[in-house]
């Protein structure tokens, strides 16, 4: 019985230590293509683990703790991804196959279309699979972290509010990282990007480097984003629909001072005014220790509703290809008294006229309404003094804010209007009768059409012309009545101005014609011809009015009653600019010259001429 037990004991301790001994081990290995050419960058990891290599300038890896039958997953964009079973072997010399089917993808780039096998410049795709995914009212807020090279950060949290995009970190430190947009073909600087419905996109790509981006001369500096709606395809009707729901909430707070803490520190502070307003009645310091106290973020801060709806008809004949689709979203704010609501619309219908001749149009319209406690508002500064100090910020107050009276009536101090506003150069007030007094609305109508007309002639031309316009209308509005911190008369801002409120007008539009003559042609399987001559010229223009009134006898009108005030700040503003762009021939001639020489030399030619 000894002996059985003695070997039992020797096994359970053996084998464990036998087993990490054998398991636990380094390979090394190198990647290569089909061709034997090593490959370099190639992610290596193991599945099931977070840890990751990359693969050196000759296609070496080296991966320590390995255990035998883990599986290594060997990655690379372009081909197919390969699953390796560890064996006792410590040396895998490994080889991807090329994934045909994403070479073969089709990629927008300037003025067409090409092949991504073909690509000479550094292009992004998004994978507009996954962006479907990801509830979101903007494509700009999908985009993030799904293309190389790309950042998306948010101005503020504001429903409806427009994001940072950067392409390849910022080229200007006093200018605009801002990159050029290009909505079926349309090239916008500083679109409206709520206007598009993301269930409406069919593909965004990313041009990055100066080869991508050269056909659009300076406006492409900061890389260039390529957005292409949904079309109808041949084939019956087919209606789609889409939605989802979701509730937004804050994922932290900021640490406050409980009631104790705020009156010991009021005592400290200024002992004779804190006596007088925390002391009275009987009570010490000690008393608040059992007191809780108000955090304003509680009351601030809030679970928001959003929902989204989406619906579209999509269909087609060879000769007549339409679609048809609508979308409802309603965002609430986390911060009270905040929201985004969009209407969409958008119709787009492709006829082919004869063999020659095909015509199109492509028209969204879109109407918005944000409010909350960001607007944008040009005649917002009434009060140099107040402009730029922190406390008149709400989070300011939010954060700041007492967390009692004194008097015990904590529930009343809620709704509590501004009695006790710290003084002049402290404009600190109860964050809740604020933000719900707050009126500060952006209302924006956008409308995009743009069609074309295209002729087939010569079996390898085609001539296009393009015409395009896209309007933004938005109108913004602020009331401030006698329970906001920039219209109670006991605040520094409402004792020079009292009741007030201000209406800003911009409207921007931009014209676009295009005139485009292409040839292409290909020969022996091995070379493809691709130019494109033409004639683009773009106006934008923008302008702007907008008013202040102060001194508002009537509060009850509301943003109705600015009329009865004191006009000020009255502002009128106006800009345009107009683009035109010539195709130059000898770009062409240098473009012949090259194609020429590779054909002679047999070699396959991947450079797409534009211009």
């Amino acid at each position: 019985m000894n002996r059985k037990l003695t070997l039992l004991l020797l096994f359970a301790i053996g084998f464990p230590l036998a087993c990490l001994a054998q398991a636990v081990k380094t390979i090394a290995g190198t990647v290569t293509d089909e061709k034997g050419s090593p490959l370099p960058r190639v992610t290596i990891t193991i599945q099931g683990k977070t840890a990751s290599v990359l693969t050196d300038a000759q296609g070496r890896f080296t991966l320590p703790n390995i255990r035998e039958n883990d599986v290594m997953i060997v990655s690379m964009i372009g081909y197919m991804t390969q699953s390796v079973k560890i064996t006792t072997d410590n040396s895998y010399p490994l080889q991807l196959v090329t994934n045909n089917q994403v070479m073969d993808d089709v990629v927008v780039i300037g003025y067409g279309e090409v092949k991504r096998k073909d690509l000479t410049g550094a292009v992004g795709s998004v994978n507009m699979k996954d962006m479907e995914k990801a509830p979101v009212p903007s494509f700009e807020d999908a985009l993030a972290g799904r293309v190389a090279g790309v950042q998306v950060s948010s101005n503020d949290g504001q429903p409806g509010s427009t994001s940072n995009i950067v392409i390849r970190g910022g080229n200007s430190i006093t200018q605009s990282n801002t990159p050029l947009y290009v909505i079926d073909g349309f090239p916008i600087e500083n679109p409206d990007n709520n206007a598009i419905n993301p269930d409406d996109i069919e593909s965004i790509e990313v041009l990055k480097d100066a080869s991508s981006t050269a056909i659009y001369g300076a406006r492409g500096a900061n890389g260039v984003i390529m957005i292409k709606t949904k079309q109808g395809k041949t084939g019956p009707p087919v209606v789609s629909y889409n939605n989802w729901l979701g509730i937004q909430s804050p994922q932290k707070q900021i640490p406050v001072m409980s009631a104790y803490e705020f009156v010991k520190y009021q005592l400290e502070l200024n002992r004779p005014i804190g006596e007088q307003i925390y002391l009275s009645d009987g009570k010490t310091l000690e008393s608040y220790k059992e007191e809780k106290g108000i955090n304003w973020q509680d009351y601030v801060f809030r679970d928001a509703f959003m929902q989204n709806h989406s619906i579209s008809l999509r269909g087609g004949t060879a000769a007549t290809k339409y679609s048809l689709s609508g979308s409802f979203l309603d965002q609430d704010g986390i911060v009270i008294n905040g929201g985004f609501t969009r209407y969409q619309g958008r119709f787009q219908i492709e006829q082919r006229i004869g063999k020659n001749f095909r015509a199109g149009v492509n028209t969204n319209y879109t109407q918005a309404i944000k409010n909350g406690q960001i607007a944008n508002l040009t005649s917002d500064d009434l009060n140099s003094s107040s402009a730029g100090n922190a406390s008149s910020y709400l989070l300011f107050s939010t954060w700041g804010y007492r967390p009692i009276t004194g008097t015990g009536n904590e529930e009343d101090f809620i709704d509590q209007p501004f009695d006790d506003v710290v003084g002049n150069a402290d404009l600190r007030v109860n964050p809740v009768v604020n933000s719900n007094n707050m009126y500060m609305y952006v209302f924006t109508k956008s409308f995009f059409t743009n069609a074309f007309l295209e002729y087939s002639f010569l079996k390898y031309f085609k001539f296009r012309v393009n015409g395009g316009l896209t309007e933004t209308d938005m109108r913004f509005e602020r009331f401030n009545n006698s329970k906001t911190a920039a219209g109670n008369p006991r605040t520094v801002y409402g004792a020079t101005y009292g009741i007030n409120g201000s209406i800003d007008n911009l409207n921007v539009r931009n014209l676009l014609n295009e005139n485009l003559l292409t040839f292409n042609r290909s020969f022996n399987s091995k070379h493809r011809l691709d130019a494109v001559a033409g004639v683009t010229m773009q106006r934008s223009s923008t302008e702007g009015n907008g008013f202040v009134s102060i001194l508002l006898p009537n509060e009850a009108l509301g943003i109705k009653g600015l009329d009865q005030g004191t006009i000020m700040n009255k502002t009128t503003s106006g800009s345009y600019a107009t683009l035109v762009f010539l195709f130059r021939s000898g770009q062409l001639f240098l473009q012949l010259a090259i194609f020429i020489y590779s054909l002679l030399q047999n070699r396959r030619i991947v450079k797409v001429c534009t211009c």
